[in-house]
């Protein structure tokens, strides 16, 4: 389907640094690739750790990059039509794949400190991501309930700056903007959910050392040292 961005679209990326789109993917679909990326997830857990019973650190960190696993994930998260409306808010163009992050929670509540404070820090995508040039990312919504939740109205937090990525429902896409903090502890406050993160960048990104991203060190399991170029066959470019 194609999403018209309408001038009241753009404006309100720009002020608010974040945009929720309904009804982009189809829930059909969205279940099948939940069910994909739990599968993908689970084989890199182990068989010692069935999905139900890992923690959300343990699910956290096995959920970066699961599009490496599998050629259907790694089409998903290349598809042209993600790239393409988040070129058109940001103006931004080309754009290189940086990571993805599978964001599961299964067990509800997060009781890992160091994941805990992780994600209870109100930090931008710049301020943490591993690479310098990143340009903000597109959250795709595969399970949710936060929407049924009384307690959360908004996507936004008091302060309209603190951006809470949480989509109404399953088919709904956020996009984010690299300049404005984001928690992500809403998606970990429910008893299930379901959201693939996908992170867009410069073509020049550098892989850079951060302090906050608790995965900072993946890229090195990719063959990279601090201050190389990304390259294309690890991380394509995906709008040109």
């Amino acid at each position: 389907m194609k999403f018209e961005l309408t001038s009241t679209l753009r404006g309100f990326f720009f002020k608010n640094h974040f945009l929720e789109l309904e009804d982009v993917i189809d829930p059909s679909v969205c279940g099948d690739l939940q069910k994909k990326a739990d599968t993908l997830l689970s084989q890199k857990l182990g068989a010692n750790t069935p999905l139900e019973k890992a923690t959300e650190e343990e699910l956290y960190v096995a959920g970066r990059d699961l599009f490496r696993l599998d050629d259907e994930m790694q089409k998903f998260v290349c598809k042209r039509q993600f790239a393409e409306l988040f070129s058109e808010l940001t103006h931004k163009r080309p754009l290189r794949l940086l990571y993805t992050q599978y964001l599961r929670n299964v067990n509800g509540r997060v009781k890992n400190k160091p994941l805990l404070d992780y994600l209870h820090t109100d930090v931008t995508l710049q301020e943490s991501s591993p690479f310098q040039g990143i340009y903000g990312a597109v959250i795709v919504t595969l399970e949710t309930h936060i929407g049924d939740s009384p307690h959360v109205e908004l996507n936004v937090e008091d302060d309209i700056s603190i951006v809470r990525p949480t989509a109404s429902r399953v088919g709904n896409i956020v996009f984010i903007g690299e300049e404005s903090p984001v928690s992500f502890a809403p998606l970990y406050e429910e008893k299930s959910e379901a959201h693939l993160l996908i992170a867009f960048g410069d073509p020049n990104a550098v892989y850079r050392k951060s302090e906050t991203d608790p995965l900072a060190h993946h890229p090195k399991t990719l063959g990279y040292s601090f201050g190389d170029t990304l390259k294309d066959e690890l991380h394509p470019i995906v709008y040109r």
